[in-house]
């Protein structure tokens, strides 16, 4: 089933990927073949992230198919019972979507050398820089979603300092890593003072 799945996400065209899979899960619809369209959607979206656009229209044209069927599913007591396509598709998605962030977090964590990380333990000191400055691209790219996730939204008021350890330290040595490093710094002390003025009762 995985090969019919990834060859029809493979087509150029997402109406067409989208008739083929709507033939493969009306052949099987349960949840390991929603589950296979989750996980390879994600695979070849990793493998080309140029194709993401078409993988995604395949995917919503599929979704929203009127002749998609109802997925098999069962409780926790073994019994079956019918649930909508998209419910289960999307429920998929998040799961892998969730632990994606959640890897990306613990890289950006272990990069900004964040207290308790241990991430010292993870790579020599010649790595760290690279850990670093991904680190301070990940948060100028997506801060907001790591600002209130994880070990960093629970320990927010380290944020900064910690980064700011990193100029200090001389982790980034790089001249153009420093100019990136003083970029974030200053993109990340107005949301973090904006976060703490808000949870005192400013309006």
């Amino acid at each position: 089933m995985d090969q019919q799945i990834r060859a029809a996400l493979s087509l150029s065209d997402p109406a067409i990927a989208a008739s083929c899979l709507l033939h493969t899960v009306k052949q099987q619809p349960d949840t390991e073949t929603v589950a296979w369209l989750a996980e390879l959607y994600e695979e070849l979206a990793i493998e080309n992230p140029t194709r993401i656009d078409a993988l995604t229209e395949s995917l919503v044209v599929l979704r929203d198919s009127l002749d998609i069927p109802t997925i098999l599913k069962h409780d926790y007591k073994g019994n079956p019972y019918q649930e909508s396509f998209r419910a289960v598709l999307s429920l998929f998605l998040y799961d892998l979507l969730s632990a994606a962030v959640a890897g990306q977090i613990f890289a950006v964590v272990r990069g900004i050398q964040f207290p308790g990380s241990d991430y010292e333990l993870y790579s020599d000191p010649e790595g760290w820089e690279v850990s670093s400055l991904g680190a301070c691209l990940q948060l100028l790219i997506s801060g907001s979603v790591f600002y209130n996730s994880g070990h960093l939204g629970r320990n927010k008021e380290q944020l900064l300092p910690s980064i700011m350890s990193l100029l200090a330290n001389e982790t980034i040595k790089d001249p153009n890593g420093k100019k990136l490093l003083k970029v974030c710094t200053a993109g990340i002390s107005v949301p973090i003072c904006l976060m703490f003025y808000y949870s005192l009762g400013h309006d």
